[in-house]
């Protein structure tokens, strides 16, 4: 009556020395592929935030060129108030499209300020074209929609309050006539 109960006995400790370990080596490798997988799902959150700050990029390059090559746009200059400034400033428009390309000079506006740009009408009021503050410096440049089907008498650039203003009432920074 005793043997079977020690085999028994045995049999029940040899399981419990195997499957310890086995746990042991499984919660590991659980633990260990839990952390390879967040990590995996941050490389690829981080490449999908790449890959669409690239994708922007190509549309802003592939609208770029279609402004740029459309035989309606127009080039127009923007030359500083005073003359003894050397800021300047160029603006790509295209009526039909809506859409301008502004590139430019200016010194960092104040931290209250903002500069922002204004597409004059044939008639009416100025329409806001874009604001922008800081980042101006050499080979500032940005796309900017607008209603399609304005024509433009003129653009120019502001210095109004911070985030912009509905209508100019800065002094003019840059202006230049459509020609």
């Amino acid at each position: 009556g005793s043997e079977p109960q020690v085999e028994r006995s045995i049999g029940r400790s040899w399981w419990a020395f195997v499957l310890a370990p086995v746990t042991l080596a499984l919660a590991i490798a659980t633990i260990y592929l839990w952390n390879s997988n967040s990590h995996l799902n941050e490389q690829i959150r981080n490449e999908n935030a790449q890959m669409q700050s690239l994708q922007h990029q190509l549309d802003e390059a592939n609208e770029l060129m279609n402004l740029e090559t459309a035989h309606d746009t127009v080039a127009v200059k923007l030359m500083p108030m005073k003359p003894e400034e050397h800021d300047h400033a160029e603006v790509l428009y295209n009526s039909r499209m809506g859409m301008a390309f502004y590139t430019g000079t200016l010194p960092p506006a104040p931290k209250d300020k903002s500069y922002q740009l204004w597409l004059v009408p044939m008639t009416g009021n100025p329409i806001s074209a874009g604001v922008f503050g800081e980042a101006v410096g050499p080979g500032y440049h940005a796309m900017m929609k607008m209603p399609p089907g304005i024509e433009a008498k003129a653009f120019a650039v502001t210095m109004e309050s911070a985030g912009g203003v509905p209508q100019p009432q800065g002094p003019k920074m840059l202006v230049g006539p459509v020609s």
